[in-house]
This record gives C-alpha cells, sequence and structure tokens, in this order.
C-alpha cells in the first residue's frame, strides 16, 4: 500500500514581538514614557506606583526575553528579536551599556518570562494577545487546556460586552478638532525625540531659555504619562503645547541633523569630550566615555539621543 503524500506546510505570517510585551512596556520601547508598574503578590494586584527609567529598562528587558523564549518554545513565528526591541528602549530611555549590562547579570531566570504571564491567567493571557494578533497561529500552535481556558474567557467576556470593549481597546473621546489634532501628534511623539529637539534649539537658540526649560520640563512630564489624562484624553495645556512645538521644531531639527551628518562622515573631524566614533559608514554611532550612545546615523537617518548642545556646536562648527 503506496501512503498518500504529506502535504507541505502553510507558512504563516509571523506576530510582531512588541505586541506580546504589556501595554507599559510597548510605551517605554516606542515613546520612552516610564509611566507606573504594576505589583503583583502571589498572582494578586495589589497597584501601581511611579517606577524610574532603570526599572522601565529592567521591565523592558525581561518581558522581551521572556515573549522571545515563550515564542521560541512554542513554535510560534514571530518578526523582530528582542534585542532590536532592548537597544530601541536603551535609546529612548538614554540608558547606557554599563546599565544594560547590570541589569542582564542581574536577572532571576524566573524574572525571564512575558509580562502578560503576572496576570491570574497566566500562559492563557499571552496566548489570548497572540490570538488577537493572529487566529491563524493561535489555532496552529495552541491546543489542549490553555486553549480551552482562553476560549472560556471569550465565552464569559460575550457575556459582558461593556467591559469586554474597555478591556480590549478603549480610544479616548476627542471633544474637538483640536484636541484630535494632538492626539495624533502625540502618537508621534516620542523622549527621544523632544531630546532631540532640546538639542535643536539649545544650537540654534541658545540664549532661548524660557523654551529650552518648557521642553526639558514636558518631556519629563511625557515620560511619566505620556500627557494622558485619567479619563484617556489629553489636557487643554497639552494641546496648546504640542501646537506651539510643533510649528516651530523640524526646520531646526532638520538643520542640525544634516550639519552633524556631515560632520561624522568627514574622515578628520576631531570628537570633542572623549567621544567615541563606532561602526561603518553605512551605521555609524558617536558614544560617551559610558558607552552611551549619543548619536547614530544610518543611511541617512540621523538620532541625535541628547547630544548635548556644547558637544554639538563643536561638531558642526568645524
Amino acid at each position: 500500500m503506496v501512503s498518500a503524500p504529506s502535504l507541505p506546510e502553510t507558512t504563516l505570517a509571523p506576530i510582531s514581538l512588541i505586541s506580546l510585551l504589556s501595554r507599559r512596556n510597548q510605551l517605554a520601547v516606542n515613546q520612552g514614557i516610564i509611566g507606573q508598574q504594576a505589583a503583583y503578590d502571589n498572582g494578586k494586584y495589589m497597584g501601581s506606583f511611579d517606577r524610574s527609567d532603570y526599572d522601565a529598562f529592567k521591565s523592558v528587558i525581561a518581558d522581551a526575553l521572556g515573549s522571545e523564549a515563550f515564542c521560541d518554545e512554542r513554535k510560534i513565528p514571530y518578526s523582530t528579536d528582542s534585542a532590536v526591541l532592548i537597544d530601541q528602549a536603551q535609546m529612548q530611555l538614554n540608558l547606557s551599556d554599563e546599565t544594560k549590562a547590570r541589569i542582564l547579570e542581574s536577572l532571576k531566570p524566573e524574572e525571564i518570562i512575558p509580562h502578560l504571564m503576572y496576570a491570574d491567567a497566566a500562559e492563557a493571557a499571552v496566548w489570548a494577545r497572540v490570538r488577537d494578533l493572529s487566529q491563524e497561529v493561535f489555532d496552529a500552535h495552541c491546543t489542549g487546556t490553555v486553549r480551552a481556558l482562553v476560549l472560556r474567557e471569550d465565552a464569559n467576556r460575550a457575556k459582558r460586552p461593556e467591559r469586554s470593549a474597555k478591556e480590549r481597546s478603549y480610544e479616548p473621546a476627542a471633544d474637538n478638532a483640536k484636541t484630535q489634532s494632538a492626539i495624533a501628534f502625540r502618537e508621534t511623539l516620542s523622549a527621544l525625540l523632544l531630546r532631540e529637539w532640546h538639542t535643536a534649539i539649545a544650537v540654534t537658540e541658545p540664549f532661548a531659555l524660557d523654551r529650552l526649560a518648557a521642553i526639558s520640563d514636558f518631556t519629563e512630564k511625557f515620560q511619566r504619562s505620556g500627557y494622558v489624562m485619567s479619563d484617556g484624553g489629553l489636557s487643554q495645556q497639552m494641546a496648546d503645547r504640542i501646537a506651539e512645538i510643533e510649528a516651530k521644531m523640524p526646520g531646526q531639527v532638520a538643520l542640525v541633523r544634516t550639519k552633524l551628518l556631515a560632520a561624522v562622515e568627514r574622515e578628520n573631524t576631531n570628537f570633542p569630550f572623549e567621544l567615541e566614533k563606532r561602526g561603518t559608514p553605512e551605521f555609524l554611532e558617536l558614544l560617551t566615555p559610558s558607552k552611551k550612545v549619543v548619536f547614530a546615523a544610518e543611511q541617512g537617518s540621523v538620532t541625535m539621543n541628547y547630544l548635548p548642545a556644547v558637544m554639538t556646536a563643536v561638531l558642526i562648527a568645524e
């Protein structure tokens, strides 16, 4: 008897690894928003507290490594490895390689898990997120008791649709066109971009002390909360300040970026203050003695990670 040929496995589209991270950690990676940290005791939620940039970075590292291991162990296809997410968070939070190494050394094996698993549902919570991202991946890889738990929770949510809507995707209500514009622009903001604005102003308008102080204050508050009010909306103060900043900054930032790129690409550039140049013509970085990346250029795209104004001025003056 001749056996039937086996059918080739269908290639499943990978899910985005960052989408498996907790919402707080996604904000830290994408926008440098530190926010608050949830506290659990034996699986019981104990409230939230303000966290430091170190705590936020440690949370991102543990979550990213844990989510990657979760996918590897269960053959879940994913895009972008944990190292990329960790490096992105490091840049947004303005932390050094030494800090990253210290965190990696301090993490215990039991801490390296997806942060979604801290919830009562544990592994089922991660699988529910996978299902939200890709029904095909969920159907192909989630089986047994865990699958039954996810489906049972779906049935429970169907009985309470109002609560389900809030849990799954809460969109803040916009009261006018100005607020809608501010909400859209807020999504493009990041701590890294705000630090670039600060550097650009410090170089092009060194005596604009009020504006520099305002952006420093804005950056701190943005990293703490993203300037989101308790009801999910935006304060009018944020809408006004965003409109002012957005109108004035692009030209100044573009000018400084262009001059910096030209300076870095010159072979005879003398780098001030013990800055170290690292990389290739395709990808260049400037690092401080503590290995904090303060500038990066990749294929003409430039990022200034709070490169101090005095260093910037020296570089673009040559």
